[in-house]
This record gives C-alpha cells, structure tokens and sequence, in this order.
C-alpha cells in the first residue's frame, strides 16, 4: 500500500495572527458593536420620538409573543430582558438570531441511517434478549437503541482506561506504528509534558510520509499554543551551539534556560536579536551561526529580528526544569540552571550506553 505524502511547506499557505491580536480584533468588534446600538437608540429615543415608541410597543409584543412561546424558561427571560430594555437593539438581534426560521435555516440534513441486512439485524435482536436476560437495565437501553436503528453487535472490544496517563501512553504507541495517515482532533491543544510526546511523534511520522491533520478550535487555544516563531528561534541557537560546543553538556536545557530567563526579564517576551545579544555573552562562537540558521529558517523573518514574540508562563515552566525518565518509571524533576553542576547532580554513562543520574547532597 503506497504511503500518502505531506504537501511540502510552499505549496501551504497558512494565516498565522497572534492570540493578543485576534482577542483584540474580538474586542474592539463587540464593543463597536454595543456603541453602534446604544447610539442608534439614544438617536432614535431624542429625534424620533414617535418611531421609538412604535418599537418599544413592537418590542412589547414580541416579548409577550415570545414568552408564549415553548422552550427554555431561561432562554425566553433574556429575549424578554432584551426586547424590553433595549427595544431597538433587541428587535434587530431577535430578527437576526431569536426567530425559529434561523433554527431551520441552520439544522443539518439528516441523513437516513444504511440499510443492515435482515440476518444482521436478528443477530441484534438475539443480542438484545442475550444482554436482557444479564442485566434487565442494559437490556432496557439496548432495545431502544435498537428501535432507533443503533444495532447491537457482537464480538467489538472495548479498553477502559483507569487513568489518563495510560490513555495517553496507548495513543502514542498507536501513533508511531501509523503507516498511512494520522487523524487528531481536540477541542484543547495546551503545551505541556503530554503535548510534547504527541507532537515529537507526528513530527516524526510526517517526516516519514504519513499524512497527519489535527483539527482543534482556534479561538479556545489563542493563549495555549506558542507561535512556531518562539519554536524556530530556539532550533536556531540550539543547532549554533551544538555545531561550536560540541562538549557542551545539555545544549537544549542550557538555551531554554537562556530564552527563558530573556522572557522572565522582559514581560514574558523574547526578540532573535535579544537571543544572539545573550548567546555572544554566554556562547561567543555561536552568535554568527545563529544569524545564518535564523536566516535559512523557513518560519523566521528578517522583520521578525525586532519583534517580540510570546512566551507563555507553562513554557517558561517547562524551560526552568528538565524531566528525567527512569526504565522503572520514575521522574525526576531538575532545576535547568543547576544541570551542568558536578556539584549537585552527575550523569554516569555505562558501557552499554545507559546513563544513570546521580544526585548529590540529598536532605532526607
């Protein structure tokens, strides 16, 4: 079976608009919005004196039409509140969203169900009378779901998952043994341990040709998602100071550590020339390779060099510390700035490749 392939990254057009900017976009519409209606009325209520009083009788007898209406108690309360307090506003939003046409305009069309062959459906039936007899109550909910065309089989498995953790480690078994395509899809993405893994695997199956798409909502996760322009500004220093430090122990740690202490200090927001300001401190001969790694990056901008760009406090957390796995299962959480001090932990590295951690000056 011949793997589908990743459209490469120039045939993509992708919109990116920052959280700050696109909660202020929703901002400014919604108050535009209220300033608009509120002047039309006050417009409305001192130079048409006739015209509002015919709309707050007419916003009288849609409240009172409205309250006759069936549904929620609630629901009909606000309309009400609306229609009455601001008669203009609230006939125009009624028009808009409160009439039972927008409810049939927007209904989806309802697709019958496929046709079951008649043996499948007396296998459920049996099925039915099977799970009845265990458990009347089952029985009870399997047999109206059978009169709504929902069938009950036999032979499907089912894993239950006492806690998220295994959930998780089962997604990311499945994950990496995908040969074809990835499909995700997530009402929240937030950065984190668990995010790390997930993203470390798709990078990777996407490398291999395996298709991947998530879908998530855009709006819940504005200020969860660090833009890839913090992402690519750490590739590029992490990649300058391996190529010149080869001796370097935990490069990666060491230039979170950095960018996060540059966040820390300027209202967690970090600029490319702040880094390079901080890699020519600490790391004299990267500072150059990092302008050439900046520059051939497909995400960073020359623009870019003076921007600011987010860094949201769970990364500047994540930044601080590194987490150590054991084969045993245990973790171990070390603070980022205290890595390469032989003084407080040691990594020992056995013959057969393993490493083993040895941390010094234990309180019990």
């Amino acid at each position: 079976m011949r793997k589908r392939t990743l459209p490469q990254p120039e045939e993509r057009t992708e919109r990116r608009i920052s959280a700050f900017t696109s909660l202020s976009i929703c901002a400014l519409t919604v108050v535009a919005q209220i300033l608009i209606t509120l002047t039309l009325t006050q417009l409305l209520a001192e130079n048409v004196s006739y015209v509002y009083f015919i709309l707050e009788l007419a916003g009288a007898i849609v409240a009172i039409r409205v309250y006759q209406r069936q549904g929620s108690p609630s629901y009909k309360l606000v309309w009400m509140c609306l229609l009455l307090a601001l008669p203009v506003s609230g006939m125009i939003l009624f028009l808009l969203w409160g009439g039972t046409h927008q409810a049939k305009s927007l209904s989806l069309r309802k697709v019958p169900p496929p046709a079951e062959r008649e043996s499948t459906r007396m296998e459920s039936a049996a099925n039915v009378a099977r799970l009845n007899r265990r458990s009347p109550a089952w029985g009870r909910l399997a047999s109206y779901l059978q009169s709504r065309d929902f069938l009950l089989y036999s032979g499907s498995q089912a894993r239950y998952f006492a806690e998220g953790a295994e959930f998780f480690d089962d997604l990311v078994l499945h994950l990496q043994r995908a040969e074809i395509y990835i499909f995700l899809e997530y009402y929240i993405l937030a950065e984190g341990q668990v995010w790390d893994r997930i993203f470390s695997v798709l990078r990777e199956r996407a490398a291999a040709g395996v298709e991947v798409r998530i879908i998530f909502d855009d709006f819940g996760n504005l200020t969860r998602l660090s833009d890839a322009t913090l992402q690519a500004i750490q590739d590029a220093a992490v990649q300058a100071v391996q190529e010149n430090y080869q001796d370097e122990p935990h490069v990666e740690a060491q230039v979170a550590m950095l960018i996060a202490n540059q966040a820390a200090d300027n209202d967690n927001k970090v600029t490319v020339e702040q880094v390079r300001r901080q890699l020519a401190e600490e790391y004299p001969l990267a500072a150059v390779p990092f302008d050439d790694y900046v520059e051939k990056s497909d995400v960073l901008e020359p623009a870019q060099a003076q921007q600011p760009v987010t860094v949201s406090p769970a990364r500047i957390r994540r930044m601080e510390s590194r987490s150590i796995h054991t084969a045993s299962g245990i973790e171990v959480k070390i603070p980022t700035e205290i890595l390469s001090e032989d003084s407080a932990v040691e990594f020992l590295h056995a013959e057969d490749g393993s490493v083993s951690l040895l941390i010094k000056n234990v309180i019990l």
